[in-house]
């Protein structure tokens, strides 16, 4: 720890907290704000719900049951979207962040 401190007092590069300051002050000149998806977006038709299931029950069935698991208990979420945005207006399904 202590080599750390003294690395970061030698180096050129500012402190995290004030090199994050300019993206503050771009976000207050430009009207940026920050804001969290709220759940689903829009719904879906459900004749499309409809046939996915079936496409979904054909695949699992081409699979022994201890082979079928349930992916959202992995805990992989290479495909996560991201849960906030920036954006100079309100988006349907969005809540804005209080700060």
């Amino acid at each position: 720890m202590e080599l750390a401190n003294q690395q970061e007092q030698k180096s050129e590069w500012p402190k995290i907290e004030e090199a994050l300051g300019w993206l503050s002050n771009f976000k207050k000149r430009n009207n940026i704000k920050e804001y969290y998806k709220a759940g689903e977006v829009a719904s879906v038709p459900i004749e499309d719900l409809l046939a996915f299931r079936s496409e979904l029950q054909v695949l699992i069935s081409q699979y022994e049951l201890d082979d079928v698991f349930n992916a959202d208990k992995t805990g992989l979420y290479w495909k996560l979207e991201p849960n906030k945005l920036f954006t100079t207006g309100l988006i349907t399904g969005t809540i804005k962040i209080k700060r």
